[in-house]
């Protein structure tokens, strides 16, 4: 697919800076700043048929974190991408971190012009609402915290345990 993409051609000149520019909203709204946990050393590189996003995740907690907020979050921006996306599998490098690319594709840019150019305008509010961790190690994608907040003991627990049937003193 990655290949199918690099090889569609060139964006049309009416619509390549909306393009481009969609897709790096679309990225950084959903999943905040490139930061050392989900590293994107350079902006969308966007073709005929779509973008393509580099992200190199410090670990799998990360990857999953990302996930998560893509998959659970249905306000999450790059939701209202006008066509599909897909992401490979990752594969891990000597160090330990993960390699990624995301693919955002569109069928016909100069007819999905509306949707992308709604990706440039500012998001609407959130409301809060409460979210489960997706790991214990790992940092906030959103707020790209360099290292998960000391553990305060006597805070109540924010994750369930592995096994839920374990036995429970009364």
């Amino acid at each position: 697919m990655l290949q199918a993409v690099q090889t569609s051609g060139e964006v049309a000149p009416e619509v390549k800076d909306i393009v481009n520019q969609a897709a790096d909203a679309a990225f950084v709204q959903t999943f905040g700043p490139s930061t050392p946990q989900a590293e994107r050393s350079m902006g969308p590189s966007c073709f005929r048929i779509g973008c393509l996003v580099h992200v190199v995740y410090r670990d799998q907690c990360t990857s999953h974190a990302a996930d998560e907020v893509l998959l659970e979050r249905p306000s999450a921006r790059l939701r209202k991408w006008p066509g599909g996306i897909y992401k490979t599998p990752a594969v891990r490098l000597p160090d330990g971190r993960l390699d990624v690319t995301w693919a955002l594709l569109l069928s016909a840019p100069d007819k999905q012009r509306r949707g992308l150019e709604a990706l440039l305008k500012p998001p609407a509010p959130e409301p809060a609402i409460l979210q489960r961790e997706v790991c214990a190690s790992s940092a906030n994608i959103q707020t790209g915290s360099q290292s998960p907040a000391a553990p305060n003991p006597s805070a109540a627990p924010t994750t369930a345990p592995a096994d839920p049937n374990i036995p429970r003193t009364k």
